[in-house]
């Protein structure tokens, strides 16, 4: 494990396949979860890929701090 991160910016988790850091989950959630209900939609006519899932992770991976 490194040093801590700088105050806000520890991973907290995933949407998709990009790492979101703690001051920016709330907003990304809320984005992804727009993503998803569109891609519900699309996908009543036509196959497209998935868009990926939310993983929150209780520790950050840069510096093990529990987030």
């Amino acid at each position: 494990m490194s040093e801590h991160c700088v105050k806000g910016m520890c991973i907290a988790g995933l949407t998709g396949s990009t790492p979101i850091n703690v001051e920016d989950w709330e907003r990304a959630v809320d984005e992804f979860e727009k993503v998803i209900e569109v891609w519900n939609v699309k996908t009543r006519r036509f196959a497209i890929p998935h868009p990926g899932f939310v993983h929150k992770s209780n520790f950050c991976v840069k510096c093990g701090r529990k987030v």
